[in-house]
Formats: C-alpha cells, structure tokens, sequence
C-alpha cells in the first residue's frame, strides 16, 4: 500500500501553533494510501459471497481476455488504523490466545521456514532443529480450493476443540461496539461465506481437508473494546454462533464459480452472462470491461443454475454450470 504524500496531507491537516499536531501530521502521512484491485485470476469465496457488489462471471472472463485496470482504492488513516487493528486482533487469536489447540499452517518470522500443515507444538518440534536459532512463529491460513468450481478461500483458523474430535473451522470478525451490542446472530455475508467454506472443504481433494469437520463452524465475533455482560452475566468481548453446512444455500455461489472456471478451462464454449441488465446499471458503470461486455464480440454462450433452473434463457446459451458439472441447454 502506497501512502499519501506528506505535502498531500499537510494541505489537508494545517500545521498547528509550534510543534503542535505534529506526530498526528506523521501519522497522516504514512499510514494509509492507495491499495490494488486483488487480482481476478483466483475466484476468492469472500468475492462470490460479497453483498455490496454481486459476482459477475462475465467480468473474470473479460478481464482475462484484456488488459484493463480496475480502479485502485483509497484506504485513508482511519480505515488502515481500523484494518490494522483487525489484523492484530486476529494474530493475537491464532498465535496466543488459542495458539496451543491451533492447527495450519506456520512460518518463522525470521528465517522464514515453514510447515504446510500441523499443530504450533508440530511446527515447533519440526522447524527449530538448529541450536543457532530459535523459530518465531506466525500463523500462515489454510486455503481449501474446489476441484470442479475451482473458487478458493482462505480458513481464519483451524481449531482442536476436544482431542479425538475433527478440527473446528472458525471464521473470525472485528466489530464496533453498536453493530455488536445489536448481534442477534451471524450476518447474512458471513454466514454463507462460512456454509461456502464447508461446502468446499466437503469436496475438496487436500489430504489436510480431511481433518476438518464439515458439518458444522463457528462465526466468532470479537468486538472492539472491553466487551459488554453476555447471557450469563460475564463481561465478554466475544460472540459465537454455529453454522451448520448447507451446500442448498450455496449452491448458485458454487454454479458463478463453475461458469467462470469452465469458460476458462475450456475457452471453446464461449464466455459466461453477466449480471448487468444494461450499461446504465451502478454496478456497470463502475465495472472496467462494461463496454467490452455489452459488445457484440463475446456472446453469452454460459449460464449457472438458480434455484434448480438456469439463471438466463438467452437465445445465445449453450451450456449450464452447476457447481458439479455441465449441462446442454434445456430447451
């Protein structure tokens, strides 16, 4: 992340009387920036489950095929202060706080070896073999990957509930203290990104994967703060609530994800619909490849299942992405 410049930021935050204001300047200057587009080559299940914005198949496609830019985002000092914070938050959570019953992946700080997958206890016994040098560890997340779908995501940490019992996936959130004082139960977003995740593990083919429990996850809220009394009267900074798999729920998420990849697997049978009525949509005017899009070149020859039927009936389709395979079109 680039940050701003330090004249930039003067212009902004006038210099005070003397020396007055003058770390807070610093601080303006340096933390935050510009931050780049991830890239579209991997389908991220924090992408497809994504609510503010609704995944496109078509656009993966049409980025692949041309060389245009998304538009970089301004991350300014309070949101990277905010970012931050998470961050550590969720370092203290898989490296101290539960550090003994984590499982996935470890990596020195310092020398930088690493373990693909085991306990921190694991890690340790395996990485420091030198009398010269003692490991510092920091925890590397998991990523489970579907084989057919082909969309991937990165697990917040793998959990030893009980010994003898498969590992608990949790997902992790930061939250102010309003959004978690109202908390009824998990957000829709990570709800489905957490059921997504178990889905994918379920058909994954990671030897690791077989490890986890599929059935059911956690969604652990942490909340900014002290915290505030929970139901048995403790003050607590945590909320949890158990997701169960619901591979149903998820299904059109897997079906975008299968488009995208059958169409670059297999470039022969055209480019993906997109979700776009017209260019004059916000979601359009804001997309990088709307024009290339709307253009006659690329015909929508891929659609994916919603609710048990193909999400478009363009004279154009050909095939159905279903998540596990695909289908002629049905007419």
């Amino acid at each position: 992340m680039a940050a701003t410049s330090l004249k930039a930021v003067l212009v902004k935050h006038k210099p005070e009387k003397g020396n007055d204001g003058v770390i807070k300047r610093l601080l303006h200057s340096l933390v935050g920036g510009f931050e780049l587009p991830r890239s579209k080559k991997t389908i991220h299940a924090s992408e497809l489950t994504k609510q503010e914005v609704e995944f496109c198949p078509r656009k993966y496609i049409l980025l692949d095929e041309y060389d245009v830019k998304e538009k970089t985002a301004h991350i300014d000092t309070a949101q990277e202060i905010t970012y931050a914070e998470g961050r550590m938050k969720q370092a203290l959570f898989n490296e101290v706080w539960l550090r003994d019953r984590m499982w996935g992946g470890w990596r020195c700080r310092a020398c930088k070896k690493a373990v693909e997958f085991d306990s921190y206890a694991g890690a340790m016994a395996k990485l420091n073999t030198s009398k010269d040098h003692t490991c510092i560890l920091e925890y590397v997340e998991m990523r489970c990957t579907d084989p057919v779908a082909g969309h991937s995501g990165g697990i917040d940490a793998l959990v030893r509930t009980r010994e003898g019992e498969k590992l608990r996936l949790v997902e992790c959130k930061i939250m102010g203290t309003d959004q978690f004082k109202g908390l009824k139960g998990p957000l829709g977003e990570h709800k489905a990104r957490t059921q997504l995740y178990l889905r994918t593990l379920a058909k994954s083919t990671q030897p690791w994967a077989k490890q986890v429990s599929t059935e059911e996850a956690s969604v652990l809220y942490m909340m900014r703060g002290h915290g505030m009394k929970d139901e048995n009267g403790d003050m607590s900074p945590f909320k949890e609530y158990t997701v169960r798999r619901d591979h149903k729920g998820v299904a059109e998420y897997v079906a975008r994800a299968h488009a995208v990849t059958l169409a670059r697997r297999e470039p022969e049978r055209g480019a993906p619909c997109g979700v776009c009525k017209t260019m004059m949509t916000p979601q359009a005017q804001a997309c990088p490849v709307a024009k290339q899009c709307f253009g006659s070149k690329h015909p929508a020859t891929i659609t994916w299942m919603r609710d048990g039927k193909p999400a478009h009936t363009l004279p154009s389709i050909e095939w159905i992405a279903d998540g596990s395979q695909v289908l002629p079109r049905q007419d």
